[in-house]
């Protein structure tokens, strides 16, 4: 959890310091652009690990599906909002204010997902321990 919200927090810092560069055919954008793009690269798979960490395995892919259908929607959304922003603030701007919009909720979001975490994974924990005893006790009464 700790690398995804060091990954989205990064990677706001560093699309913002490259924004905020005027000349864009320096080593300076190209550095921060290159960092941006590793560090946002690590918190999809980390969510996708805390998806599996507080579901039941029987919910998990629709979690999953259901994750995915809400980045689906960010994309679609995400061209739609920077063309509406464009005849105000311009390319470079739009692009900026949108992507560090919806990584902040995304941010947003991991805080609030640290708060009840553990009490989730400690859930899953005790309902597959009682799966376990249950599974446990039908097998001793079908062998008695």
């Amino acid at each position: 959890m700790i690398t995804s919200l060091l990954g989205i927090a990064l990677s706001i810092v560093f699309l913002l310091l490259s924004f905020q560069t005027i000349n864009t055919q320096g080593m300076f954008f190209l550095v921060m652009m290159i960092l941006n793009g590793l560090f946002m690269a690590l918190e999809r798979p980390n969510v996708i690990a805390m998806v599996f960490d507080i579901t039941l395995p029987e919910l998990r892919s629709t979690s999953i599906s259901i994750m995915m259908l809400f980045q689906l929607i960010g994309s679609f959304l995400g061209p739609i909002l920077v063309g509406y922003l464009l005849p105000f603030t311009g390319l470079g701007n739009a692009l900026l204010w949108v992507c560090t919009l919806a990584w902040g909720i995304s941010l947003l979001l991991l805080i609030a997902l640290c708060r009840i975490m553990p009490q989730e994974i400690e859930g899953l924990r005790k309902r597959m321990a009682y799966r376990s005893q249950l599974e446990r006790q039908l097998k001793t009464q079908k062998a008695d």
